[in-house]
């Protein structure tokens, strides 16, 4: 059953009021995407892969195409399609616990509930002795935390996710990496996540979708085998992670920064 899917979407921003000129960012992608799958989106800076997740999450109307959610068009931002932006979003003026309900409330649930399952949520996350804490004195990764939480508290059936693990430090990346697959698992969760890292899409998602340069279209797409190791070091995910990157051709790679996916060990 799909959960999400683009129908022979583009998308353009035009420069001017008369929309003489126009940059086109998205050119006729056809992307669908099952329920409960993870699917990772990847390419180089500039090819669309937010633009998708805005898409997705209702936050702007495709150019030429449509967005379906759940069989319904998408018109606009719901709480069944959560977003973690790469920028930390929490309200620096509330607590943690306070940031979930905050959530909550936007959906509607009774006051009577709120605290109830934002706790469980926080529990799932592994903050809940930080309930009471401020954003300020929380680490990167902790917010991060807070933040997948209130997509859990709120039940969202998809999580949109904008390389939200890209400015920690890698052993803290790579925790939360772990995290991610686990709630995946157990919550049987749809997540569509931005990365710039093929090696951090082989390790959290079930299918990889790469993107062209701007204008982005699909170049390909690779099926996660359930029984690949998930570790840097085996034949096997060194073997497919080489396989991803080789579709790229090489003057793109070095203009925008691919190199290094193909580099690391």
């Amino acid at each position: 059953m799909v959960a999400i899917e683009l129908r022979d979407v583009s998308k353009a921003y035009y420069s001017d009021r008369m929309k003489k000129s126009a940059r086109l960012v998205l050119d006729g992608v056809n992307l669908s995407v099952k329920k409960g799958e993870f699917v990772a989106l990847v390419g180089p800076s500039g090819c669309g892969k937010t633009t998708i997740l805005n898409l997705m999450a209702g936050f702007e109307p495709p150019t030429k195409g449509e967005v379906v959610a759940d069989g319904s068009m998408v018109v606009g931002p719901g709480p069944d399609r959560g977003v973690v932006f790469q920028e930390y979003s929490l309200m620096p003026w509330m607590d943690v616990i306070g940031n979930v309900k905050l959530a909550l409330e936007s959906k509607g649930v009774p006051e009577k509930d709120r605290h109830a399952i934002a706790t469980e949520a926080l529990g799932k996350v592994g903050m809940l002795g930080f309930c009471h804490s401020r954003p300020n004195i929380l680490s990167g990764g902790m917010k991060q935390r807070v933040a997948i939480a209130r997509l859990l508290a709120m039940d969202s059936s998809v999580f949109l996710m904008d390389e939200p693990f890209s400015a920690l430090d890698e052993q803290t990346r790579r925790k939360l990496d772990r995290d991610l697959v686990k709630i995946w698992e157990t919550t049987g969760k749809t997540i569509v996540m931005v990365t710039h890292s093929i090696e951090e899409a082989l390790m959290v998602s079930g299918r990889i979708v790469m993107f062209s340069d701007s204008p982005g279209k699909i170049l390909g797409e690779w099926a996660v085998p359930d029984d690949l190791p998930r570790d840097l070091s085996s034949e096997r995910f060194v073997a497919m992670r080489e396989e991803i990157a080789g579709r790229l051709p090489a003057c793109l790679c070095e203009r925008k920064g691919f190199v290094k996916w193909t580099a690391e060990k």
